[in-house]
């Protein structure tokens, strides 16, 4: 989906020049963390309730944050402070039952 907005991007980079060590790093988040990920969240669907499911693909970029933060990777800012009310509000609503 985002390989023709970043195309020319992707031409530049030279494959030669990645160490071996780093080329193993990035197929480890690119398996690991992206696809597997993401295809766990879908045979989670089979035995949770979908709201369940969303719940927990919402909250993933706070805990990732929280994360980040907890390394001193991050800074917390008032984006991420209106990003997770936004967050929250949205797993809110998800959770609201119809009368």
């Amino acid at each position: 989906m985002v390989l023709p907005f970043g195309y020319s991007e992707l031409q530049d980079v030279e494959l030669t020049t990645i160490p071996v060590d780093i080329a193993w790093k990035i197929g480890f988040v690119v398996f690991f963390s992206t696809f597997l990920t993401y295809l766990l969240n879908l045979l989670s669907m089979k035995e949770l309730k979908p709201t369940t499911v969303a719940v927990f693909i919402y909250l993933q970029p706070v805990f990732a944050t929280m994360f980040a933060i907890g390394l001193g990777k991050d800074e917390l800012n008032l984006v991420k402070i209106g990003a997770a009310i936004l967050i929250f509000s949205g797993v809110f609503l998800v959770t609201q039952k119809k009368n």
